[in-house]
């Protein structure tokens, strides 16, 4: 079986998740195989994201609080972290909320020396605060996660969160940043 991180057993891994990662590896029925093999950890406002939901959407996913109670820690974010991360990453301040918290939580994690973590997330703002505060490389598709514990997502993962979508727009922003 792959590991996340090398010579950490995968059973050790803390995989940080935001809320669309929540919902979707609920959609696709991998939520409990990720929970079980894997440390899951995520942020207060994510967890609160992930209740409450967009009811108005079409195909509205339900996340339940037993799903939630499957998280290993939810982190609750000092204001200070987040004003220290906004002011490391000043083009984070266009991140959804629980995204910025979440990423907050990683640099505060980041400053501490903590590296033994992935993080996965789906959409291009986080790709490029990822690449912004140098943590490219801790960022990983729920479509590597569900390979990395053997889970099979029935109905298939949104393209967004495919390995294919994470590597080509991860390339495209370190591109344009080398310009």
């Amino acid at each position: 079986m792959p590991r996340l991180l090398a010579g950490v057993p995968l059973d050790k891994t803390i995989v940080l998740v935001d809320t669309c990662t929540i919902i979707e590896a609920v959609r696709t029925g991998v939520w409990n195989r990720l929970t079980g093999a894997v440390r899951i950890e995520t942020v207060e406002k994510c967890r609160e994201e992930a209740l409450a939901g967009d009811t108005a959407s079409f195909g509205y996913i339900v996340v339940t609080p037993d799903d939630l109670q499957r998280i290993s820690t939810v982190h609750v974010v000092p204001q200070l972290e987040v004003d220290q991360y906004l002011a490391h990453d000043t083009d984070a301040v266009d991140m959804d909320e629980g995204e910025q918290m979440l990423f907050a939580h990683a640099f505060a994690r980041l400053q501490c020396g903590d590296h033994l973590w992935v993080l996965t997330s789906s959409d291009k703002a986080t790709i490029r605060a990822a690449v912004r505060i140098d943590i490219q490389d801790a960022l990983h598709s729920l479509e590597e996660l569900t390979d990395a514990v053997d889970a099979r997502p029935r109905p298939a993962l949104d393209y967004q969160h495919e390995t294919k979508f994470l590597q080509r727009f991860r390339t495209e922003y370190l591109l344009e940043l080398k310009k």
